[in-house]
Parts: structure tokens; sequence; C-alpha cells
């Protein structure tokens, strides 16, 4: 078999063994008695086997459901490594057997519908192996269950992941696109990760949430030529944890991974109660849901980069702060390290495509968050930076002076958003600007009887200007048919009245 991302030598050391003192679950599923050495075989994941020269046969365990269809496929690097698959259930009795197709020497498939709930063994014979030989095995079409077991959530579908559930040292070949490696972690649990080679691999370390979308990604560098990128955390909760290792260049590369055994994050088998098929206990869902929202709300108030947390979410549309004008976007998130392709203003908008990056800048000499975003004024997508310091280069739409700490002593206009704003006399000739301050930026000039349809506000922003905090809306003329912020006012006049009253200024 040719795999293009090829691991080479003692491949992803999987040594989940069976946890000895499980009891059965009350109404549930217990582990057969002789379950001893097997490993578990989780499911809708590649699963890489260690191997050493001499051994004959390795034994795998499962959970499924009746009706299951399941289907366990061996990859190996070499025709003959793998010369049967068998299953059999925890009885001992052989229920289905396979050898590799002729037509594909390196590749066995077994295939079969299981008639009762329980766990089932696989095992894999073995004829010579070499000291660069591995293969990996994929299990689709059972149940999930077997999650709930080990208490750790199911994994994110990643294509291509490889599983890591122990201690590992890891040797790959680094060709084109970076390498998935998915690792669960139990609340407490310490993962430390190392990577070096000839590639000058980095690390790009990703968390999820418990729906198994992405929440944060972190970039961690080697500090010089020749030194390892290194990584350590402590979870805060259960759950996954995605490390790809991505090269500079192609190369080989030595991944090294500290992980505790999946069997400590295992809870009592009587404290889970196994669904049948096509089954749902309503109480263990609310149980979980409580669970998750706890979690979520742990994970989003730990993550800083830079001492700062992450500010916005995938689809916020934010803006180009007046601290940001002339705000880079690079085509990679190593910052000053990359090719810029466009620069934006103060006052370009952008859409975030990607949970955010926190890269350890060179050029910027710190950590700061990274955002891949859509913008809106070049019509591109690229990586920008939150900001340095005090300083955010970046703000939410709806408070695009972020960086402001301004105090508006003065009373606004009563309106709310979807009002008209009429310009007053006072107001005649009034500036629609680009962003809140943006005295130079102006868009359009509203003059008196204008009307603005409002969006967005208000907003208190320290004017320079007026050396004082004014009130700004953001509106749409219908005049100009443009968009932009106007002033309220100042403490002795107003320029926009309600359209119910119109000479409000008088």
């Amino acid at each position: 078999m040719q795999r293009q991302n090829m691991l080479l030598i003692g491949l992803l050391v999987l040594m989940l063994l069976v946890p000895g003192n499980f009891a059965a679950a009350q109404g549930g599923t217990p582990f057969p008695p002789n379950a001893g050495d097997a490993v578990v075989l989780f499911p809708d994941v590649v699963q890489d086997a260690v191997l050493v020269p001499g051994t004959l046969q390795q034994r795998y365990i499962l959970l499924a459901n009746a009706g299951n269809i399941l289907s366990v496929t061996a990859n190996m690097s070499e025709a003959g490594l793998v010369t049967r698959l068998e299953l059999y259930d925890a009885d001992g009795v052989v229920l289905a057997e396979q050898a590799p197709d002729p037509a594909s020497p390196t590749t066995a498939l077994l295939s079969y519908e299981v008639m009762a709930q329980g766990w089932y063994f696989v095992n894999v014979s073995l004829g010579p192996v070499e000291p660069t030989s591995y293969y990996s095995l994929s299990l689709t079409g059972t149940t999930r269950s077997v999650y709930d077991v080990l208490g750790v959530p199911a994994p994110p579908a990643i294509p291509g992941a490889h599983l890591v559930v122990a201690s590992a040292q890891i040797n790959g070949m680094f060709e084109a696109t970076p390498l998935p490696y998915l690792m669960p972690l139990a609340a407490g649990d310490t993962l430390s990760v190392s990577v070096q080679g000839a590639s000058n691999p980095r690390l790009r370390i990703t968390t999820f949430d418990d729906a198994g979308q992405a929440a944060q990604t972190l970039i961690a560098e080697a500090p010089a030529a020749g030194q390892p990128a290194t990584y350590t955390t402590t979870s805060a909760t259960a759950g996954w944890i995605r490390i790809d290792v991505e090269g500079m260049q192609a190369g080989a590369f030595a991944l090294t991974v500290g992980l505790p055994r999946i069997s400590g994050m295992a809870s009592e088998m009587g404290d889970v109660e196994m669904a049948s098929a096509g089954t749902t206990d309503t109480a263990d869902a609310t149980d979980t849901a409580d669970a998750a929202d706890t979690a979520d709300t742990s994970d989003g108030s730990s993550e800083e980069c830079g001492g700062i947390p992450a500010r916005f979410e995938v689809g916020d549309v934010i803006v180009v702060s007046q601290e940001g004008d002339n705000l880079l976007l690079f085509s990679d998130y190593t910052g000053g390290n990359a090719e810029s392709v466009a620069l934006a203003v103060a006052g370009d908008t952008f859409e975030v495509l990607d949970p955010p990056v926190c890269y350890d800048s060179p050029a910027m000499g710190q950590e700061t968050w990274f955002w891949y975003v859509y913008s809106y004024s070049d019509d591109i997508n690229g990586w920008v930076a939150d900001g340095l310091g005090d300083e955010r280069w970046v703000c939410p739409q709806n408070d695009p002076a972020c960086n402001q700490v301004a105090t508006c002593d003065l009373a606004h206009t009563d309106v709310t958003i979807g009002d008209i704003l009429v310009v007053s006399q006072t107001g005649d000739n009034l500036q629609i600007q680009r962003y809140p301050g943006a005295t130079d930026q102006a868009v359009a000039l509203a003059v008196w009887n204008d009307r603005l349809e409002v969006l967005e506000g208000p907003v208190c922003y320290y004017s320079a200007w007026h050396g004082s905090g004014l009130w700004y809306w953001r509106v749409y003329s219908e005049n100009d048919d443009t968009y932009g912020w106007v002033v309220d006012g100042t403490t002795d006049e107003t320029w926009v009245c309600p359209e119910a009253n119109p000479t409000c200024d008088q």
C-alpha cells in the first residue's frame, strides 16, 4: 500500500488496555472476563498499531449494537503483513474471518451484521514483521456508545486523522499536507507534545467544543533552528485535542507525545446505562447537556493569547479600528513572516471565517491572535492580527471604538434601531464618517432635513477635535445612498433629531 503521509518506525504506540476493574453496567453490557490484553477499537477513526518483530497476532475489542453492520479494514505497508482478520464474540465463537484479497494484497476487509448488543473481538494475524512495517485499522458501522463507556465525547470528524491514546514516539515523513492526530483528554489530564526534524516542523493545536466544532487554535514553533517545537496543556474538561504537524519543507520528523492512559478517564460501568440500538435515555441526555454547558463556560473563559482572550466568533463581522489603520492582510498566520495580500484601512469590515490562531510572532515580538477573515472591501480572504499591547486593531462592528475609553456626559437623542433621524438646522453639512471620530474620512455630507435610518448605536467615542466624548450613530442615508457614522451633537448643539420632532434643536 502506498500512503502519501507515510508513518515510519514505531508508528503510534496504541496501548489502550481494557481496565480490569470495570464492573457490569446495570442493565448494560459488561466487559467480557477475557478482555485482558485487548486494545479498544474506536469507530470512525484510523487507528495505527505498534509492531514488534516476532509478534504473531494482536487483539482488539469493540462495542456493537444489534443490527449494526460493522466493517473492519486493515491497511498495511506491505503484502503479507496482515494475513487474516477474525471476528469472534465474548464466548470465543468465531463469527467471520477474512484474508487479504489477492487483487489488493495490502488491504483486508471484514464485514459482519451483528445479531446482539455486546463486546466483540477482532484478532489480527501477522506475517513477518520488519522494523519499518506498519498497519492501521478502521472500524465503521458500529455504535459510538463506547465513548460514553470510557467517559470521553466522540472525536470530531477529521478525514485522515490518526488516533493517539497513549504516550508515543511517532516517526513520520512530511510531504505536502499537515498530518493530523487526535488525542483524548480527561479533565485534569496534562498533555505534552514536542516535534523536531529535517522538515523544520511546528505544531498546530486545535481544541473542540462539545459539539465537535473547532473552538481554539494555537501555534507552537521551535525557538531556534534545530530545537523542538513544544506544547504542554492541562485540560479543564474531558474532550479531544487535535495536533497537526506542519512542515516548512518536505522531510522527516519525530513527534513525541506524553499522554495519560485513556483507561484513567473511564467511568465506572455501574454509572453508565448502555442504551439499545435506536433508543435514547432522556435523563442521561439532560445530564450530558448540563455538563456541556458547564464545560463551554469553563473553556470560553480560560483561553488567552498575549494576555487577552479571543474576542470574536466565527461569523462575526469586525471592523478595522482607528489604531489599526493600514492593517495588513497576510497569506498566513505567521504574520510578519508571511506575504501580505492586501492593506485594510480604518473602517474596513471583515467576516471571521475560522477560529483564531495564537501565534508568537518574531516580527511583532509577542504572542497575538490572528483571525482568518473575508475582507468585504478587497473581496479577498486573509489573516489579520488582533493587535499588540493595549491596541486593538480590529473591533466588533457594533463597537468600532473598542480601544477608546470615553465618557459621554451629555444625553443622546432618544431613538432606537430602525428609527429615522433628521438632520437639524444646526447640524447642516453633517459629516457621515467611515467610523467614529474619522473626521478625515467622510464618505458624504448630510444637509438640513436629510433622513438617516439608525442601524447601530449609540457608541460613545472620544473626539480629539471636540476634546470630549460624543455619541455616534451608524446610519443609512437615503439621500446619498451610503452608510456611515454621524455625531448626535455636542454639549451646546443637537445635530440630529427624531423624525417626529425635526426641530428638536430649536
